[in-house]
């Protein structure tokens, strides 16, 4: 049948909650509240009606999603939505707006954001030399520091301690917005 994409802006809620569904899939779920933002006669803009969106972000971009945003940050969603019907405990039905997100990111209308590459740890490489589940064969892990692509089946190569540079390693920075 046919599915519904929609595109939100709106800010969370509350922070973004990971969550483990039945066979063990990890996610991350949060709610967007948007409003409509009107302007009367006056020329004053007011707030329409508030719409709450469940929003789930799956694999990857659920785990980004989770230490990236925090309650109260402006956000645009992508993704299906689906409307759910269910029965609350006192008998009377309600209804849900659930999207299974595709994009989320920060809305740059309102602040700035630093993007930062997630860091693979060094145990998500496997013997093979390959990164970690996803990994895209015979590609091997980018250097922090100078964004060259090397072969993780290699010792490190610098001079200094496990094969380091003797230089400083400063850590990168965090998405938010400011």
């Amino acid at each position: 049948m046919y599915e519904t994409y929609v595109t939100i802006t709106g800010r969370l809620v509350a922070d973004p909650e990971t969550r483990t569904t039945r066979a063990g899939q990890v996610f991350t779920t949060f709610r967007l509240a948007t409003s409509e933002r009107r302007r009367t006669r006056d020329g004053v803009f007011e707030d329409g009606p508030t719409s709450f969106y469940n929003v789930a972000a799956y694999r990857a971009l659920g785990v980004n999603t989770r230490t990236a945003l925090h309650k109260g940050e402006p956000v645009v969603v992508v993704g299906r939505q689906r409307v759910r019907q269910y029965q609350r405990s006192d008998e009377s039905y309600g209804t849900s707006v659930e999207v299974e997100a595709m994009h989320v990111g920060h809305d740059l209308l309102w602040g700035q954001t630093v993007f930062s590459r997630p860091v693979r740890d060094e145990s998500d490489v496997v013997e093979a030399g390959f990164g970690g589940e996803g990994a895209v064969p015979g590609v091997g892990l980018v250097d922090r520091l100078s964004g060259e692509i090397g072969d993780a089946r290699h010792e490190h190569e610098g001079s200094g301690p496990e094969g380091e540079d003797e230089q400083e390693v400063l850590e990168e920075p965090v998405a938010r917005s400011a």
